[in-house]
């Protein structure tokens, strides 16, 4: 972490330093993380090859834990839940974190711009599917859900929850006693894309099309009526946004600012879903993923701190 800063904040330049580095550090820790990583399971959610997902299961006392759903980034056009890095270690890193404090791990890929023509709101849908997907393999079980997103994969996540196409689905998780969504974490997601760099504009236009302002995660969230809302506030869902220290300010850091201060002013007199917001520091934009699995408390603690969060929201959804 410590040599992070000196990258700087483009998330082009921080890349492939970052990833070099944390590589380092969790070939120290491989062993552990194969120990769990060795015993995934891979699963087709949909019918399009690109749909698959990987399950890590805590080692004891799998049944009804909870289960924590991730979209990786990658800007829309890259990313994979297992990236070609040597010895299988990213993103199993990332399963191994989270099963080992408990948890059921879900690592999704979803369809990518250009590589397989992902239009939206192809990322919601991929979204949808995969809950659809983790209802179907916890049928009859009482499981808690929480999402995770971070980057793209939190755009996605967003499409899902403020778009109107997605509520039967959101209906689905948000009633009765089985798989109950508890929380969704947004990790340095671009709510808008005012100030994005240049040359993200094709990708952007492949992807949207026309009317980008209403389709991003800004634009869906301020637009969304009573009817979006209200799964959300019936089944007391929790939105947490987070950011870290050394993302991007034209990118992420302004959006995420803009986002948060639009929904405490369009939400202000609403019960729920609560707003949480969360600041990290140390990491840039590509490390914190990285950083999971690494046992090295620093580097882990903004995941320290997300799991604390959603224990609390297990306990509170029990009283």
């Amino acid at each position: 972490m410590d040599r992070l800063p000196a990258l700087g904040t483009d998330i082009k330049d921080v890349l492939s330093p970052t990833m070099q580095i944390y590589t380092a550090l969790l070939q120290q820790n491989a062993p552990a993380i194969h120990s769990v990583s060795k015993e995934r399971e891979t699963h087709q959610y949909g019918q399009h090859p690109r749909q698959n997902l990987d399950l890590y299961k805590p080692k004891e006392n799998s049944v009804n834990s909870p289960v924590i759903l991730w979209a990786h980034g990658g800007g829309l056009v890259a990313g994979d839940k297992n990236l070609p890095i040597p010895g299988d270690l990213v993103y199993s890193n990332a399963g191994y974190f989270f099963a080992s404090r408990g948890f059921t791990a879900v690592v999704i890929n979803y369809r990518l711009v250009n590589t397989h023509d992902a239009k939206f709101p192809s990322g919601g849908e991929d979204i949808a599917a995969a809950i659809e997907w983790i209802t179907e393999h916890f049928q009859g079980q009482k499981r808690d859900l929480f999402g995770l997103g971070n980057s793209a994969g939190g755009i996605h996540w967003s499409t899902f929850l403020f778009h109107p196409a997605f509520q039967s689905t959101l209906n689905k998780v948000t009633i009765g006693d089985g798989v109950r969504l508890r929380g969704v974490t947004l990790l340095s997601v671009p709510f808008d894309f005012s100030k994005a760099a240049p040359d993200r504009a094709d990708v952007l236009h492949s992807y949207y099309g026309d009317g980008l302002a209403q389709k991003c995660p800004y634009g869906l969230m301020y637009l969304a009526d009573d009817s979006v809302w209200e799964p959300l506030e019936r089944g007391k869902v929790q939105i947490h946004v987070g950011s870290v220290s050394l993302d991007p300010e034209d990118e992420i850091l302004s959006p995420v600012r803009c986002f948060i201060s639009t929904w405490r002013n369009k939400r202000s007199s609403s019960p729920a879903p609560g707003l949480v917001v969360s600041t990290w520091g140390g990491h840039n934009h590509i490390s914190p993923f990285l950083a999971l699995g690494t046992d090295i408390a620093r580097e882990e603690s903004w995941g320290n701190d997300l799991v604390e969060w959603m224990r609390g929201e297990i306990e509170g959804s029990a009283n």
